[in-house]
């Protein structure tokens, strides 16, 4: 997205200064097809002095600067005559990794033609890049009296990318509106599972009440078919009931209800 910001798309020359690895050429073709590619230079000599160290090693001499002749060669000379000699180097010494390292820089001299990149303007290291671990990160994270906990080293580097790619404003923007967004959702989600919880306490305090409800007796079937019903009770107070008034509650009236009730 960034390259996309700066007009990648848009320049007329573009430049890929990589360590060379295989999976970044399909980067490269994805984002420019046609950039010049290089190969760091700092890594190209780092597998020349893994060479250097594994033939002396091995017991063969090799002069004191030897490792800076090539280098200067093949910096300022291009990687013809220095991919010669380190292949009759591997030739003394039977180390695997003195043939990897080798494979490696043979396979890649279209990135290593270092005089013309350096007459054309464009740089031969991907220091400048590298070394923003350095100064955008450990700047921010690892100064004088900073201290922090890691599950922050995250938000505090986003910031500090925007910062350091001058688009802050637009950051900060866009951050607001996530976090708007993130706190309307929180918001719906709280009331659904109020209204969920509501809804379960309904459920228990009626439920019950529904299950208890008394079943209806079925019609007799004397009534169906069509026998005289015993008469219906009188409605309101019985004889019995003006007679004696009310039911005693009492143990003395208990005694004297049951006294009538033997006479």
């Amino acid at each position: 997205m960034e390259t996309h910001r700066r007009g990648l798309e848009l320049g007329e020359r573009v430049a890929a200064v990589t360590d060379g690895a295989d999976w970044l050429q399909g980067f490269i073709d994805y984002q420019r097809a046609d950039a010049v590619r290089i190969l760091d230079f700092a890594h190209a000599a780092q597998d020349v002095s893994a060479i250097g160290e594994a033939v002396r090693e091995a017991g063969h001499w090799l002069p004191r600067h030897w490792l800076e002749g090539v280098l200067h060669r093949l910096k300022h000379a291009g990687p013809e005559r220095v991919l010669v000699h380190l292949e009759r180097l591997s030739h003394r010494c039977t180390d695997p990794e003195v043939g990897k390292n080798l494979q490696y820089v043979s396979s890649r001299p279209a990135q290593m033609q270092y005089p013309t990149y350096q007459a054309a303007g464009w740089p031969i290291g991907s220091g400048m890049v590298e070394s923003a671990n350095k100064l955008v990160v450990e700047a921010r994270l690892k100064g004088a009296g900073m201290h922090g906990k890691p599950e922050h080293v995250n938000s505090m580097l986003f910031w500090r990318h925007a910062v350091c790619h001058d688009r802050w404003n637009e950051t900060w923007q866009a951050r607001m509106k996530q976090a708007r967004t993130l706190r309307q959702q929180e918001r719906e989600d709280h009331a659904q599972v109020r209204l969920e919880q509501a809804t379960q306490r309904l459920l228990r305090l009626f439920l019950p009440l529904l299950l208890s409800q008394p079943h209806r007796p079925e019609p007799a079937a004397s009534a169906v078919s069509g026998s005289p019903l015993p008469p219906a009770l009188p409605k309101g107070r019985t004889a019995a009931q003006d007679r004696w008034g009310r039911r005693p509650v009492s143990p003395r009236g208990a005694r004297i209800h049951a006294g009538f009730a033997t006479r």
